[in-house]
């Protein structure tokens, strides 16, 4: 979804975890360069994106996706930005473990791979910015890496869904010891 080229339609879904604590420290950035955010999310790590259909999403999926994400919730440490062309982001620490969480939902779901399969890698982001200049990226910097470290705890799983216009949650997988 975020820092993705891929565009979305009408009765998309995707697993996100969101992370609202972020909000309040790039909510700002990602309003101006990360089209998601106009659509309604908040700031977050993706999952799993795409993942079924709406239409797919029924109580026995929801059982199975929470299989094959865990209950466990995690915490996050958000140290240093990373980038990749037209994509500034947040390293998650420790990223191992949402990179299998989310291998184990595309296990569940062969045929659902992470950003439709277009990288081999699952490179687990909170995005700030798509298509900022280097100036704007610069300045984006030198705003939030004074606030850096920044921890979270991930305590939910969010399945959200594309209505066409905006990302609204359909379902919340709370994650607890």
């Amino acid at each position: 979804m975020s820092g993705s080229s891929h565009e979305f339609s009408k009765g998309d879904s995707a697993v996100v975890a969101p992370v609202p604590e972020l909000d309040s420290v790039v909510g700002r950035w990602r309003t101006r360069f990360d089209r998601s955010a106009e659509q309604g999310m908040p700031a977050h790590l993706s999952v799993l994106v795409p993942w079924i259909a709406d239409a797919d999403i029924n109580d026995q999926a929801l059982t199975q996706l929470a299989d094959a994400v865990g209950r466990t919730p995690m915490e996050v440490t958000f140290r240093e930005f990373g980038e990749l062309p037209g994509l500034l982001y947040l390293r998650p620490e420790p990223a191992a473990a949402l990179v299998e969480m989310t291998r184990r939902i595309e296990s569940a779901w062969p045929s659902h791979l992470h950003h439709r399969g277009a990288f081999d890698d699952v490179l687990p982001h909170l995005t700030v910015a798509v298509g900022a200049s280097a100036a704007e990226r610069e300045e984006i910097t030198a705003d939030v890496r004074p606030l850096l470290p920044l921890t979270a705890k991930l305590t939910a799983i969010w399945i959200v869904v594309f209505d066409g216009a905006r990302w609204e949650r359909r379902a919340t997988l709370p994650l607890h010891p």
